[in-house]
């Protein structure tokens, strides 16, 4: 059995790191056209399985993005190879978290971004009240995994299995703050304004500063719905040192003054 696990994802353009709607759309639409059709010609029996966003929901022209657009089109062309004969399914995903256990993490993310830029600066701002939702990857981890396996499923039942966690950006900012990975650094919650100025004379070098435009209000949150407000909450203390060290150790923290 040959799996192939397909992750496109589209170039960003200019320093705001804006979605290009037509040429993401050809990156990954095109990318998985390809993969389909190697899939379809192999020698071996394939099982194809299309990592896509919960945010390719909508019809195309409700979705906000190029991004999310060219991943709803890239999973009509896996549904439409499914019906065909082909053994695969499509997985959405969220909002992607830092594992628990390792505190390894994408350090390019928003919220990633967001805590390194903030050390380096030495304060922060944030919405009151505000709350996330991630997905912690190795829940996700496991189940790619578990969709990797011959006649697995269409990814409906691992999509419903996967439970997101919810990160209240006060509690996330209290436990980055009293952290002993930062060995003492300071990092002040600052008045709006004074947020704003600070992102506005913000170095290049800061991890915020390619996507600086969405931080003027802060750490924003995801607009939950009522069931999800009943999730459980995650990233204890612990877990968050693990991906503090994660960051320091991968150089995003800046250097102790």
């Amino acid at each position: 059995l040959c799996v192939c696990v397909c992750v496109c994802v589209c170039a960003c353009h200019s320093s705001e790191q804006s979605f290009n709607r037509e040429s993401c759309s050809s990156e990954q639409v095109s990318s998985v056209a390809t993969l389909l059709r190697l899939a379809s010609i192999g020698p071996t029996t394939t099982r194809f399985l299309q990592i896509s966003t919960q945010s390719a929901r909508a019809h195309p022209r409700a979705a906000g993005s190029g991004y999310a657009q060219s991943k709803w089109v890239a999973e009509r062309m896996v549904e439409h190879a499914i019906k065909r004969g082909l053994d695969g399914a499509v997985l959405q995903l969220g909002f992607v978290g830092p594992d628990r256990r390792t505190g390894a993490a994408n350090v390019r993310d928003r919220v990633m971004r967001f805590v390194s830029g903030a050390v380096q600066l030495g304060m922060h701002h944030f919405v009151a009240g505000a709350s996330l939702l991630l997905f912690p990857v190795e829940d996700c981890a496991a189940a790619i995994a578990q969709l990797s396996a011959a006649q697995s499923g269409d990814g409906t039942e691992a999509a419903a299995a996967l439970k997101p966690v919810k990160v209240a950006i006060a509690d996330l900012m209290q436990r980055v703050c009293g952290s002993p990975i930062l060995c003492g650094r300071r990092i002040t919650e600052v008045p709006h304004a004074a947020w704003q100025d600070a992102l506005r004379q913000l170095s290049e070098e800061n991890p915020m500063f390619p996507l600086r435009s969405q931080y003027m209000d802060g750490m924003t949150a995801h607009r939950l719905a009522r069931e999800e407000e009943l999730c459980q909450c995650g990233y204890n203390q612990e877990e968050v040192d693990r991906f503090l060290a994660f960051l320091q150790a991968s150089g995003q923290l800046g250097a102790v003054a």
